[in-house]
């Protein structure tokens, strides 16, 4: 029988959580307060060495863990390559900035993230994106609702896909494509299934796991519903439905229209 006893903690976690940096090449133990020699990015082997003299630091570490974990800086379990590639993988996504800006002469001057080429940043983004989709993956359930929206931009026409569904009573709604659509110019409903069609494939789901779309009440939307054998659409019927609940409400939402007919005739 293998063991599922979790890796031990490597010597940079360790280095991490015990010492507090000083300098570029001192740093300061969080047990006993004193200063050790280390050269930045040279390693840990002094940390270390100084470290093994606290007999119990091991006990000390997995107890910290076990006893407080929203404790332990984030930083403490990977490695700074990784920070740093998270970093510019957040400037770039969250400021919608080209893949380049990791190479302007500008950015770098400016910015203190440590240089980084466009075509490694571009490779890292795309191993995260396929760990994305396989943690979705194993998450979305054999049946579930589809959100979409398509608009253009710069001549093209983007669509975005997001699935819904509920756990426990939790709403659930992770974006499965945002994409534009084929460029040949055609924007009908089959267009669009065929979009979507082969966004699920990544996902390993049938076009028939999507059992209700979510829309604008538009023709394209409608034929979709129709053509995919989805729940045809709702609007009228979620009209009779707001119209029902706000017949309790009838004499106050009269009273607001007079006013706000009379609010017209009144000058500024």
């Amino acid at each position: 029988m293998k063991s599922t006893a979790s890796p031990s903690p490597s010597n940079a976690v360790y280095a991490k959580f015990f010492f507090k940096s000083l300098t570029d090449d001192k740093s300061e133990c969080c047990l006993c307060s004193k200063v050790v020699a280390q050269q930045v990015g040279k390693g840990f082997t002094n940390l270390m060495a100084h470290l093994s003299t606290h007999d119990d630091y091991r006990d000390l570490y997995r107890e910290a863990v076990r006893s407080s974990p929203e404790r332990i800086n984030f930083d403490t379990y990977v490695t700074q390559l990784s920070i740093h590639c998270f970093s510019w993988m957040e400037l770039i996504t969250s400021n919608h900035l080209p893949l380049s800006v990791v190479e302007d002469a500008t950015y770098r001057k400016y910015v203190t993230l440590p240089a980084m080429c466009a075509r490694t940043i571009r490779g890292i983004m795309l191993k995260v994106s396929l760990l994305v989709e396989k943690k979705i993956a194993a998450q979305l359930p054999e049946a579930f609702g589809v959100v979409f929206d398509g608009w253009s931009s710069g001549g093209s026409q983007y669509c975005c896909a997001l699935a819904t569904y509920s756990v426990d009573g939790s709403t659930h709604t992770p974006m499965l494509t945002f994409a534009p659509m084929p460029d040949d110019g055609d924007l009908s409903a089959n267009a669009h299934i065929d979009f979507l069609e082969t966004a699920l494939e990544a996902y390993d789901r049938p076009l028939e796991a999507i059992k209700f779309l979510v829309g604008d009440n538009c023709s394209v939307n409608q034929a979709m519903s129709r053509r995919m054998s989805a729940t045809r659409c709702a609007s009228h019927r979620l009209n009779l439905a707001v119209r029902k609940y706000l017949a309790q409400f009838k004499d106050i939402i009269d009273a607001i229209h007079d006013i706000m007919i009379k609010c017209r005739n009144l000058k500024n």
